[in-house]
């Protein structure tokens, strides 16, 4: 388990992570530019990292012409800031909407 803090919408939040934790989260492939109606609802993502610069995600779901085969995607899911705690602090990627930690 990793001690960090999450700073979102202008609040610190204390938080525990640990390599392969599930994540509930909106992907919004333009970022901060996409609508509300093409963002990717994903249940059930794995977190690759606890510990860096940045703490990436992996989940799967169906690719190619028919949907026939599953897909791999893997992006950043909390980037590290400069903070002088000695508790690193995180900052949600711009790609990542309505985090929630499953476990």
């Amino acid at each position: 388990m990793t001690d960090i803090r999450i700073y979102a919408a202008n609040q610190m939040h204390p938080a525990d992570i640990h390599a392969g934790q599930h994540v509930r989260f909106l992907y919004l492939p333009n970022g901060k530019y996409t609508t509300p109606e093409q963002g990717k609802p994903v249940e059930w993502g794995t977190m690759q990292n606890d510990t860096g610069r940045t703490i990436d995600v992996t989940w799967t779901q169906p690719g190619a012409i028919f949907r026939n085969r599953l897909r791999t995607i893997r992006t950043t899911l909390l980037r590290r800031m400069h903070s002088p705690s000695p508790t690193p602090v995180y900052r949600v990627a711009d790609c990542i909407g309505e985090l929630e930690f499953l476990d």
